[in-house]
């Protein structure tokens, strides 16, 4: 947001353009593991920026009271490849290779540079032909001490609740350094970007003001409810019901189409009335009605609206939610800061993304391993450790042993089963008899405890939501279109 606001709107668009094209054809491309993560990073600033800069540019050139059925156009077009971008790759994958779900990207990156370099210019800035160094002294404005601080403080954050209570204890010396690590950094962040730098990232009258911080929490907090539902709904059907990944999968279709829907006529509906604060409250209740709609999903199969309709509500809810808020929070802020204002809430809504499913994979791991341990009786049974190798050990040699029927010792049987359980949900039908109901509900209590944190994400955003100001949505553009 702020480079485009530096470099001009269209450099910095097509700078993201260009870097997810390299990413995506590094990913291609990848050799190994490691190389793929690196190409992954690559292929994520290009994405991230693309992001932003796509709302960017749109709110430069439509009113307030014309955003949000734009913005709703966009979401719509992003739930629509969300809906069809899964079973696409799957096909890809079975009929070519995985390679190609990462080159299929480079045409479409060919169309965007075309109409990027052809229909948008860099009108937000003036030229100064008296500048005899255009390109160093733009360099010298950016922000590298409050993007580094920034990094690393988001970096420390979500390694550190990735890893405490799933791969390591949360009293683990790498998990406390990662969480202080990020929470010093942050300090240090809001330091630099309040006394130090001439033009933040984050400007902190942006960031204090009531209806921006109201919007960031509301979108953290909603984000958090999401992801976490979009990471432990499949895993609920693949572990309590024994569905496939695919078919697992497809219980989201509901979610994806109330967020299209939900986007949408929220966008109609500011546009007609010119207001959004009344319906913002009123979407995010109905996340946390459907959210409370989980909680009565039981151990046998009940009929499918069981499931479809409050993933449907919770889908509405955040697809109108995301339209209401960014709409908001564009509306309170001066025109100069409306890029770094757009940044800043995909800002809260990765970072909430990520969170929310780390704190509730910690809950959960937590939660299976105590009723796995209390349930499996025997010699060793509470001798499992977090160590991912030798939890992935335990789980091949498991699985092994339980196939051909051969335990080693009575004395290892028992950690092998509880560490098989905890890693892999493919491997409950491999068990014996006597644990698979024992481990299916262990699944299915874990995750209905995760159900439960998610009502509270929704709550604590509708509670955010409640804070933000009401503003009248004007007709006029902020720049001329010409």
């Amino acid at each position: 947001g702020r480079l485009s606001d530096i470099f001009g709107r269209q450099s910095t668009l097509l700078f993201a353009t260009i870097t997810f094209f390299i990413g995506s054809a590094a990913c291609g491309a990848a050799p190994g593991i490691w190389s793929l993560v690196v190409a992954r990073a690559v292929a994520g600033i290009g994405g991230g920026g693309l992001n932003t800069m796509c709302t960017v540019v749109m709110s430069d050139l439509v009113s307030l009271r014309q955003r949000g059925k734009f913005q709703g156009l966009g979401n719509l077009a992003f739930a629509s490849a969300s809906l069809i971008g899964a079973p696409l790759g799957g096909y890809i994958t079975d009929n070519f290779s995985w390679r190609y779900c990462f080159y299929i990207n480079l045409p479409l990156l060919l169309v965007c540079f075309l109409i990027t370099t052809t229909q948008i210019t860099n009108y937000n800035l003036q030229m100064d032909f008296t500048d005899t160094y255009p390109l160093f002294n733009k360099l010298k404005r950016i922000d590298y001490f409050g993007s580094g601080s920034l990094v690393l403080g988001v970096t420390g954050l979500l390694l550190g609740t990735a890893w405490g209570g799933n791969t390591m204890p949360w009293t683990s010396p790498i998990v406390v350094a990662c969480i202080v690590d990020g929470v010093v950094m942050l300090f240090v962040f809001g330091f630099v970007e309040a006394r130090v730098a001439k033009e933040p990232i984050l400007p902190w009258h942006v960031f204090w003001a009531r209806t921006p911080l109201a919007v960031s929490m509301t979108n953290l907090f909603s984000s958090m409810n999401s992801y976490a539902m979009i990471f432990f709904v499949p895993l609920y059907f693949q572990a309590v019901y024994g569905s496939s990944a695919s078919q697992a999968g497809l219980n989201l279709v509901p979610k994806v189409i109330g967020a299209a829907i939900g986007s949408l006529s929220a966008g109609l509906l500011m546009a007609r009335r010119g207001t959004y604060q009344f319906l913002t409250w009123f979407v995010f209740l109905l996340i946390i009605a459907g959210s409370f709609g989980l909680k009565d999903w039981a151990l046998e199969r009940g009929p499918t609206w069981q499931y479809a309709a409050p993933l449907f509500f919770v889908g509405y809810g955040f697809g109108s939610g995301l339209t209401t808020t960014l709409v908001a929070l564009l509306a309170s802020v001066d025109v100069e800061d409306i890029a770094v204002a757009a940044s800043m809430s995909y800002l809260f809504r990765a970072t909430g993304g990520v969170m929310g499913v780390s704190i509730c994979s910690a809950v959960f791991q937590a939660l299976l391993k105590s009723e796995l341990i209390a349930n499996i009786h025997g010699p060793d049974a509470d001798l499992v450790g977090f160590t991912f190798t030798s939890s992935f050990y335990s789980f091949k040699l498991g699985i092994s042993d339980f196939m051909h029927g051969t335990l080693i010792t009575p004395s290892l049987s028992f950690p092998k089963i509880i560490d098989t359980a905890r890693k892999s949900v493919d491997a409950i039908r491999t068990l014996p008899a006597e644990y698979k109901d024992i481990v299916i509900a262990a699944y299915f209590h874990g995750i209905q405890c995760t159900f439960s944190v998610v009502i509270v994400f929704a709550v604590l955003a509708f509670v955010s939501s409640l804070f933000i100001q009401k503003v009248k949505l004007s007709n006029r553009v902020p720049v001329d279109r010409s």
